[in-house]
């Protein structure tokens, strides 16, 4: 099962690389319309608070529980094609070192511009911040 998120996370690189789309957040996004949207996706990305379940992560009373969540993410590919974003989302993971954890998904905004669709294809295990692409010997 590993390799098989392995081999997805390592064609999703390769596609970020193709030169047909572009997966660079900032060409799609001002930095106020990456606020907007991880506050549209963090109810689903995020860690809900122990006890709730899946309708009570959107209730008004954990509105600063789940801004403190948004605070510990950061996108790092978007892209729009028709109705359907696309999004690769990660944070700080818990580790003696540096490393981070990421969540690659796919979304739809209905008429009312809120969440209509909404799937997440795969998280990572905690990464050394840019892992792929080096020799191993490179991150001793």
């Amino acid at each position: 099962m590993k390799q098989l998120g392995f081999i997805i996370l390592v064609t999703l690189l390769f596609a970020a690389c193709s030169t047909k789309n572009n997966y660079t957040v900032s060409e799609h996004l001002t930095p106020q319309q990456q606020d907007e949207t991880m506050w549209k996706i963090i109810r689903y990305v995020g860690r809900a608070p122990d006890g709730l379940t899946f309708d009570e992560r959107f209730y008004a009373p954990y509105d600063s529980f789940y801004i403190e969540q948004a605070r510990q993410y950061k996108f790092d590919a978007y892209f729009k094609d028709g109705a359907t974003h696309y999004f690769l989302v990660s944070r700080r993971a818990p580790s003696l070192v540096d490393k981070r954890v990421a969540i690659g998904g796919k979304f739809l905004l209905g008429a009312d511009n809120t969440i209509s669709g909404y799937e997440e294809i795969f998280r990572t295990w905690k990464m050394i911040p840019g892992y792929l692409g080096k020799a191993r010997d490179d991150l001793v």
